[in-house]
């Protein structure tokens, strides 16, 4: 955790875009190999529980469509979002873990 720490204060010296400092959960040099794959497998879980019993999860807030950037929240300069995902997602994806292996589910602080 002392490597967690430094990483923060390093990062918190630089400045990001958008107001927000970001710690890689899969930093190497913070966390083994054993605790990544054991925190995606948990996740991973956690996102197959959430597809099964309460699917409109991913359909009321990630299922790519045209109204998808009105039901999200703002962004961290308190705007709307206004580009829906790709198209192709609706298709391809039929919940959360299917976004996530896409590698288009975004998780940020204080969002879903």
């Amino acid at each position: 955790m002392a490597a967690a720490r430094e990483q923060t204060a390093t990062s918190s010296s630089s400045s990001s875009s958008t107001g927000r400092f970001r710690f890689s959960v899969a930093d190497p040099a913070v966390f083994s190999p054993d605790i990544v794959m054991l925190v995606e497998e948990i996740l991973l879980r956690v996102m197959d529980h959430v597809d099964e019993h309460v699917p409109s999860v991913y359909d009321w807030l990630f299922l790519p469509s045209l109204e998808w950037p009105s039901r999200q929240p703002l962004d961290a300069q308190l705007e709307q979002p206004r580009v829906p995902p790709d198209a192709y997602l609706a298709e391809t994806c039929t919940g959360l873990r299917d976004l996530y292996t896409m590698g288009a589910l975004e998780c940020s602080e204080g969002e879903p």
